[in-house]
């Protein structure tokens, strides 16, 4: 909170960006949603966890559009951005995946109570399936 805060007040060129990402892990140690997901045959998906975030591909993208931009100008940035897509459950996001991958990963729902981690702010992004099916041909490549 305290480095925030210090930046709200004294970074007239400081943009901070919330999201969550969702993308492949370099070194493969560490067992992120994707690469879980990928290694599954059959997993349950919660139906009631709500995520928006964007793919770790269209956060870089973001990132280099927003560093080439301010290279170029001298616009004072808002302080604040939140990237995002639209608003689905964890078990969406499941059958999205399976999908841009062309798995066949059972996915059975699970409507236990989560609460809502959808992210409200300024920059919309294209679908998330658009970007998962772009991030899986980057990789791919």
């Amino acid at each position: 909170k305290i480095a925030s805060d210090y930046l709200k007040e004294h970074g007239q060129q400081t943009k901070i960006i919330k999201t969550s990402i969702i993308g492949h892990e370099l070194d493969r140690k560490t067992n992120s949603l994707l690469g879980w997901f990928l290694d599954e045959e059959s997993v349950y998906g919660f139906t009631n966890a709500m995520w928006n975030g964007t793919t770790t591909l269209e956060w870089a993208k973001f990132c280099e559009e927003m560093i080439t931009e301010r290279e170029n100008s001298l616009e004072v940035y808002p302080t604040e951005n939140i990237l995002h897509s639209q608003c689905i459950s964890k078990y969406d996001l499941l059958l999205e995946i399976n999908k841009a991958y062309d798995k066949e990963i059972e996915v059975k729902p699970n409507d236990k109570e989560m609460p809502n981690k959808c992210l409200i702010g300024g920059w919309d992004v294209k679908p998330i399936y658009e970007q998962l099916k772009e991030m899986r041909e980057f990789y791919d490549n």
